[in-house]
This record gives C-alpha cells, sequence and structure tokens, in this order.
C-alpha cells in the first residue's frame, strides 16, 4: 500500500528561525497520521526547515479534502502524489 506524507512546515524566507508548525502555529495534524521521526530529522538536518513529517496510507485526495475543510489555501493543484496548503499565516502543510 502506497504512504501519503503529510508535512507540516514553516519556512521562513531564507530557511532560518523556522518553528514547528504542528505545535505553535494551530495546524492540525492529520487524524491517524504518524510522526515520521526520519523524515522529520530530513527535514531539519539536510533542508534546515525546523518541521515535522507525518505519513498515512489515506490517499491525497482524502487528506486534501481535510485541509480545505480546515480553511487552508490549496497552492498549486492537486495531484495523485500530493496538494500544498498554506494558511494565513505562512505556514506549508
Amino acid at each position: 500500500m502506497k504512504k501519503i506524507y503529510v508535512f507540516v512546515v514553516v519556512m521562513s524566507l531564507l530557511f532560518t528561525n523556522a518553528v514547528s508548525a504542528d505545535e505553535l502555529f494551530g495546524v492540525q495534524v492529520y487524524p491517524g497520521a504518524k510522526l515520521d521521526v526520519a523524515t522529520s530529522k530530513v527535514l531539519k538536518e539536510q533542508i534546515s526547515v525546523n518541521g515535522s513529517g507525518y505519513r498515512t496510507s489515506d490517499s491525497v485526495k482524502k487528506v486534501a479534502e481535510f485541509y480545505e475543510k480546515q480553511g487552508l489555501t490549496l497552492v498549486g493543484e492537486i495531484t495523485e502524489e500530493s496538494a500544498l496548503y498554506r494558511t494565513n499565516t505562512g505556514v506549508n502543510v
């Protein structure tokens, strides 16, 4: 079964001084999604973003519907593999 990754991150313009979105900016983590420690480590150590990675076996469409109901703004298009949403405070999901 294909796993879907849900990334909740805040990125500053230069990827510095970012803060964990799921803890401080009120972004609800997708229900049932599990923290992916390895992906979270990559975000922090290799991309210099303080964020968290989560995974779920639900479809991208189902995850996207959840974030749309949360009032987040879709950035770009929803594909079978990804969707990007943004809060009005700049938190990327």
